[in-house]
């Protein structure tokens, strides 16, 4: 799009005509002042107003990455030496729908700052037009809609059923439950003893049990990317007493899902199914510049007397080199080695390719307890309804690269 823009030595020639005109006349009363403008106003080539359209905003926040003819080649990522996803060729990561790709651009790519998230950047029906622009830029593609597919819209959705296994040879869960949230990420529960199993981006959730009895399958449709314990993880809960550390039973109470939380309570029970402590579990979704960035928050109180719990936060199956936040000295109790958590909360780890950060906002009784593996909270809590024994949460942040700045940047964003 070729631009043309109004210049200030263009409203001087003009003021200077209509002085010297002005001049040359019977004196009149001077004119009322000319509101002057206050920013550069784009134009198009046959000088008419600005058309705001979905090209307009592409060309403005897409098209350095993607190219201005979609084939994914644009200046930006010819510069890093990388290539965006081409339009012209057709297919997305996480769907090509018009809800999905509304989607992506609100959440962005996980693990990615080449792909940010747009939800603080632009509005609704900005985010809208480019999706209606881009399909402009694909093949046309005719597919038939299955009928039996969920959606999620302008408020959360929460779907429950049997889950197929999250990774091949793993089991499948017949009590299960699916959180979507319409920035498109899905967190995937087994409810017979609550723990988060992956979290996904993309379309929903599909079902061919429409008989109102429930117990058909529930086939989540985005692609996980954050997948805790291999698809089958340890119970995220244990109970410390005595200096030894026993895993607890989470039983579900209730789910929630308004627009303004969305999550899980259940209660946690020791080996003897002695109720230990009662937890509101929420999950969110973080508009931050990074895509696919989610946060998790517990609120917990004790039953009828005080105990120390031990939280994994989650984290994928797999060894990991702790790069940031963990120190060499611990204190021991019993089984148990602690230590502060860092002062600004981050912590990174190495997987592979892939650097796992954890920004934990605790209560300063929180203590960080050595793992190879995970990061994993010692949190006490105390007993009676009248007491929220702790609250913590864990924002999950999957890069590909991490520097100090980035950190800061994020924690920035996060404590807003």
């Amino acid at each position: 799009m070729n631009a043309v823009y109004r210049t200030w030595p263009s409203l001087l020639s003009a003021a200077l005509c209509a002085f010297g005109a002005w001049a040359c006349e019977s004196p009149k009363p001077p004119p009322e002042p000319a509101a002057q403008p206050t920013e550069v106003v784009m134009l198009s080539d046959d000088e008419e107003e600005p058309v705001h359209d979905g090209r307009w905003v592409y060309e403005g926040n897409c098209a350095g990455c993607h190219n201005e003819n979609g084939d994914g080649q644009g200046p930006t990522m010819l510069a890093l030496g990388l290539k965006a996803r081409s339009f012209a060729q057709g297919g997305f990561a996480f769907g090509n729908t018009r809800e999905a790709i509304f989607r992506t651009i609100s959440a962005g790519m996980p693990g990615s700052s080449v792909m940010p998230s747009f939800k603080a950047t632009l509005t609704d029906d900005e985010r809208w037009l480019v999706v209606d622009y881009v399909l402009t830029l694909c093949p046309r593609v005719d597919e038939k809609a299955s009928g039996t597919a969920l959606t999620v819209r302008d408020r959360p959705q929460i779907a429950r059923g049997l889950l197929p296994a999250v990774v091949d040879g793993q089991p499948e869960w017949p009590r299960g439950i699916l959180i979507g949230t319409p920035e498109g990420l899905t967190f995937e529960y087994r409810t017979d003893d609550v723990r988060l199993l992956a979290v996904r981006q993309g379309d929903f959730a599909d079902r061919t049990d429409w008989n109102e009895r429930g117990g058909g399958e529930l086939v989540p449709l985005g692609k996980a990317f954050f997948t805790i314990g291999g698809g089958n993880p340890d119970a995220p809960i244990s109970i410390l007493r005595t200096g030894t550390i026993r895993p607890g039973r989470a039983q579900l109470r209730a789910t929630i899902a308004t627009k303004d939380e969305v999550g899980l309570d259940y209660d946690i029970y020791d080996s003897s199914d002695k109720r230990a402590a009662i937890v509101k579990e929420r999950v969110r979704v973080e508009a931050l510049p990074l895509g696919g960035v989610f946060t998790r928050s517990w609120e917990i109180r004790g039953d009828r007397e005080a105990n120390n719990l031990i939280i994994d936060v989650g984290a994928p199956a797999g060894d990991c080199e702790w790069v940031r936040g963990v120190p060499e000295t611990w204190q021991q109790i019993g089984q148990l080695f602690r230590t502060p958590v860092r002062q600004d909360g981050w912590i990174v780890a190495k997987r592979g390719d892939v650097f796992e950060c954890v920004h934990v906002a605790a209560d300063k009784n929180t203590w960080l307890v050595k793992d190879s593996n995970s990061v994993r909270l010692y949190v006490p809590v105390f007993a009676g309804a009248e007491h929220v024994g702790a609250k913590v949460s864990a924002t999950i942040v999957m890069t590909t690269d991490w520097s100090e700045e980035l950190l800061a940047e994020l924690g920035k964003e996060i404590a807003r």
